[in-house]
């Protein structure tokens, strides 16, 4: 049993390593981190010659790891708040509220919407802020109901490609790396 155990712990560190940003040279621009789940589930069972049992324990892990990191966040924010006053917390609101008028602002222009829209659009981006739970597939159906077909087109061809950039928008170097 306690083999199984530390079975289990190393490949949830080796699966974690593998799926963190600076290994995200296999990911798709926009991709929703459940298509980036699936393909690096498809490229582990390429290269790895994965069984079924294997694969499907591998996805059960990766799935566990992103709500335990959800989870963490949450409780990382909410610590976060116990520690602050009410006028810090107020502070740090507004600190975001701005920033997401900003990136509004910057989508707004990119894709010349009314003000109608843009307050719909900033509408939907606090909203997922208060709700840590958004997948990026929740984002998308609710932009979906602010934005047209065109629009979201636009935006997903004109969206920074995020996956050639570390964390400090620093160009990442490209190694000899087997996809891990």
């Amino acid at each position: 049993m306690k083999v199984n155990a530390v079975k289990s712990a190393i490949i949830a560190i080796f699966l974690t390593a593998t799926v963190s940003p600076a290994h995200a040279r296999w990911t798709d621009k926009g991709m929703a981190y459940e298509g980036r789940l699936e393909a690096r589930v498809v490229q582990m069972t390429k290269q790895l010659e994965l069984t079924p049992e294997q694969e499907a324990q591998i996805r059960a892990i990766l799935e566990a790891e992103r709500a335990k990191q959800r989870a963490e966040r949450t409780a990382v924010r909410k610590k976060i708040d116990s520690v602050l006053t009410d006028e810090q917390r107020a502070t740090r609101d507004a600190q975001v509220k701005r920033r997401v008028e900003r990136h509004v602002a910057r989508i707004a222009d990119r894709l010349e919407l009314n003000s109608e829209t843009r307050t719909k659009l900033t509408a939907v981006m606090m909203e997922k802020l208060d709700d840590p739970n958004w997948t990026r597939d929740k984002l998308r159906e609710r932009l979906s109901t602010v934005l047209t077909d065109d629009q979201l087109a636009e935006l997903d061809e004109t969206r920074p490609d995020r996956g050639s950039r570390n964390r400090s928008g620093c160009k990442k170097r490209r190694g000899n790396n087997d996809g891990f």
